[in-house]
């Protein structure tokens, strides 16, 4: 007899219900007894953040300026390299960035 496959939805479900219950057979039961309890530990995916708690942020193309000015940029000709350098401020930035991707 052929197994049934897990999509990926199952997976996601099967987390999304660990979330709440917290063990594999009330998963199991919960899904009507298939999966089995170590077919769900199998699939759950250590860390798992439940897409209800996910915040969806859209990108504001109007914020953008229209005209960008490169006068403070000019003033340094010689130093070109000195732009690759991160502020502070501009690595906390992209850090905060890289936890708000979802991928």
């Amino acid at each position: 007899m052929a197994r049934a496959q897990i999509t990926q939805e199952v997976i996601e479900q099967i987390n999304e219900l660990y979330l709440k219950i917290g063990t594999y057979s009330g998963v199991s039961k919960e899904m009507g007894g298939s999966p089995s309890p170590s077919t769900v530990k199998k699939y759950i995916i250590p860390g798992y953040v439940s897409r209800e708690s996910i915040v969806e942020k859209r990108f504001d193309k109007e914020k953008i300026p229209s005209e960008i000015d490169f006068k403070p940029f000019a003033a340094n000709l010689d130093d070109w390299g000195s732009l690759c350098v991160l502020t502070e401020e501009e690595e906390e930035g992209i850090e905060e960035l890289q936890k708000e991707l979802v991928i």
